[in-house]
């Protein structure tokens, strides 16, 4: 295995690891339903600019029309 690979797969374990206790911190603050919004959203644009950004995204829907 490449040393890239194995750093990313202990950077997604340290990501996953963590998911616990902030949901925990999390939720002395919100309720669950917010915090869930919260982590989706955060999680969602974390991951657009990887899907191609606002510019794919509108195009998928300009040709759904």
């Amino acid at each position: 295995m490449k040393a890239k690979t194995s750093v990313l797969a202990v950077f997604a374990c340290f990501l996953w690891s963590t998911a616990f206790a902030g949901v925990k911190i999390g939720l002395e603050f919100f309720n669950p339903l917010a915090l869930a919004g919260i982590r989706f959203i955060i999680s969602g644009l974390i991951l657009l600019p990887f899907c191609g950004g606002l510019v794919n995204i509108k195009k998928i829907f300009s040709e759904n029309k």
